[in-house]
């Protein structure tokens, strides 16, 4: 029973942890390489790193218990590590933009635009930041509870 909680804490968590750590991490690869094809390692890199973590994790825990409570802990730092892919995020897209339309605006649209995108920025990564407090905070109290009481196996 104990290796069925370890797997389930796997797939659920792993796919928490996926889209919490690693496609915020690959999404500003893939808009800053857009002029181009972007390499596939780049994009595939975060996804086998975050899996390979997960699986060390949950399969080194002597118990399905702490399995879950230190996936919640990861899952916890990735909410509130969020902000900071937002704002990766919004960089590339920004430099992006900047950078197609250089030559086509006016001093006055250029500075328009600017100004824009400074807010776009700051919209993102502000709902980005509440976003990821709360499922942080979510996840880092799932963990102390989960973890708080927990007890390593005895060997005999």
């Amino acid at each position: 029973m104990r290796i069925v909680g370890k797997f389930l804490a796997i797939a659920v968590m792993g796919a928490i942890c996926l889209a919490l750590i690693a496609f915020p991490v690959s999404f500003p690869i893939t808009v800053a390489s857009a002029g181009g094809e972007p390499p596939f390692v780049a994009i595939l890199a975060p996804f086998a790193i975050v899996a390979a973590l997960v699986i060390y994790l949950a399969l080194a825990a002597p118990t399905a218990r702490i399995a879950w409570g230190r996936l919640c802990v990861l899952a916890g730092l990735g909410g509130f590590a969020l902000p900071f892919a937002g704002l990766a995020a919004s960089w590339a897209t920004n430099s992006l933009v900047m950078a197609q339309a250089a030559g086509r605006l006016t001093p006055e649209a250029h500075a328009g635009a600017t100004t824009g995108m400074g807010l776009a920025t700051a919209a993102i990564s502000g709902i980005a930041a509440f976003l990821g407090f709360f499922l942080g905070l979510i996840f880092i109290v799932a963990a102390y509870f989960t973890l708080r009481g927990a007890r390593r196996p005895l060997r005999a």
